[in-house]
């Protein structure tokens, strides 16, 4: 087993996590927030629109890596691009979560803020030894 191999499982594993912890995010939070009874109904909307997207945003970008590399071959030029795109899309959710997010300390937040990080070096390394 050569370290692209262990890199591509460690993105399965890692992206399969961050997947998961995406649609946890939208579901509890989305059933947190509509317990919610302050404010105006349009802000509660809102923010529960907010949550539930951001936790979307984060399991598209946790399971659609993890999928494409089980079921494509190494060498897919389509794999390829859609990696880096997502590793992008990654690398711009971490900035967005540290500039915006962090000041706040909820955990949710702040869990997915360490995942991606590793998540998207290994995904960039994974694009860098395989192109």
């Amino acid at each position: 087993m050569n370290i692209s191999e262990v890199i591509r499982l460690l993105i399965i594993a890692l992206g399969l996590i961050i997947g998961g912890l995406g649609i946890f995010h939208q579901l509890i939070v989305g059933g947190i927030v509509t317990r919610l009874t302050e404010g105006d109904e349009k802000d509660i909307r809102l923010y529960l629109m907010t949550w539930i997207t951001h936790g979307a945003y984060v399991s598209l970008c946790g399971i659609l890596p993890a999928i494409l590399l089980i079921f494509y071959p190494y060498y897919e030029a389509s794999l390829f691009t859609t990696l880096f795109i997502l590793g992008i899309a990654i690398v711009i959710l971490i900035i967005h979560i540290g500039i915006t997010g962090l000041k706040y300390k909820i955990i949710p937040i702040t869990l997915e803020f360490i995942l991606l990080i590793p998540y998207s070096i290994l995904i960039f390394v994974y694009y860098i030894l395989n192109t």
